[in-house]
């Protein structure tokens, strides 16, 4: 199968099961309007009666918002101007390409754990429902709480290995930067091996996360039950295939990629003062957040089609019931 074939087998498993798409942007939206409304009455406190709300029906005050983040406290602390529009996205991005996504408040910190198990538990349904070969497919439910176990046993083991990439390859790399710039002053040599150093990181990051991406499917397709292996499964059905399954997970991110710019355009800023375009703003960011999820499952769908489909060619059959039996 090719990468282009595989994409579009990805996309036909994905929109054939699109209502569990709606119930993952729902879960999304519950958890984040909880933040939310912890916020919003904060800035209510702060506002009540005064000039500054008047204001602020008509523009952003800036002098306002100076005055309530000197003496926000706890959760309304995190809101700022950046919070809305592409720089909420920019903003998260670059807190997670920076490793320093673990110093957010404790609050968002507890949000995204939650979050982080509730994408544990869906992920084993949508990969599921996506890997079944017959109509009568598996239900979402049952296979999520069926898997979870799992499923959350190599996203710990993927954890670990974030980790461990974080303090020894990034920092490594840092140093060695530092070591060979240290009586370096031209700029451009420091622009260049940094943009080296964050391309080569995270093409191993992407690498292992579709390592494990691969771990969850052979786990479903093939009911693996020792979990400490199958990452080691994974790796032999990637490495042969390296240039196509590498190459279906970087095309499914240029998918992602386009979609961010295409927000970026339309999407407004912070200083809306209508319900239409505050209203719109919100509509164009969960319409973002849901083409987020949509993505997220184009991962699992294309790279669940392109195993199967692989695994059809004759000796590979064959090996995988012989390896089921």
């Amino acid at each position: 199968m090719s990468i282009l074939q595989a994409i579009r087998d990805g996309i036909r498993r994905v929109n054939g099961n699109k209502r569990y798409l709606f119930i993952a942007f729902l879960a999304s939206l519950g958890l984040s309007a909880i933040l939310a409304l912890v916020v919003a009455d904060s800035i209510q406190a702060s506002l009540g009666n005064s000039l500054a709300a008047n204001r602020l029906l008509e523009n952003f005050d800036g002098l306002w918002y100076r005055s309530f983040a000197a003496t926000a406290q706890g959760l309304a602390k995190t809101f700022e101007p950046g919070v809305v529009g592409i720089g909420a996205v920019f903003k998260s991005l670059d807190a997670f390409l920076s490793g320093r996504f673990l110093q957010e408040h404790a609050a968002i910190l507890k949000a995204a754990a939650i979050y982080w198990l509730l994408w544990v538990f869906f992920s084993a349904g949508f990969i599921a429902r996506y890997v079944a070969t017959g109509e009568e497919k598996p239900g979402f439910w049952a296979s999520s709480a069926r898997y979870f176990f799992r499923f959350l046993i190599l996203a710990v083991m993927a954890a670990i290995v974030y980790f461990l990439a974080f303090r020894l390859i990034f920092g490594g790399l840092s140093g060695l930067i530092r070591e060979w710039t240290r009586e370096t002053l031209d700029e451009r040599v420091h622009f260049a091996l940094t943009f080296a150093k964050y391309l080569i990181f995270w093409l191993i990051v992407w690498f292992v996360n579709m390592l494990f991406d691969y771990s969850k499917i052979l786990t479903v397709v093939r009911d693996h039950k020792n979990m400490l292996v199958v990452p080691l499964r994974a790796l032999g059905f990637v490495v042969p295939r390296f240039f196509k399954t590498y190459g279906l997970y970087l095309s499914v991110g240029l998918i992602w990629i386009g979609i961010l710019l295409v927000y970026w355009i339309v999407v407004p800023g912070a200083g809306q003062s209508s319900w239409i375009g505050i209203g719109l703003a919100f509509l164009l960011g969960q319409l973002y957040i849901l083409s987020r999820i949509w993505t997220r499952c184009l991962f699992w769908g294309a790279q669940a089609g392109f195993l199967l489909a692989e695994y059809a060619e004759p000796g590979e059959a064959a090996e995988t019931n012989e390896e089921k039996s």
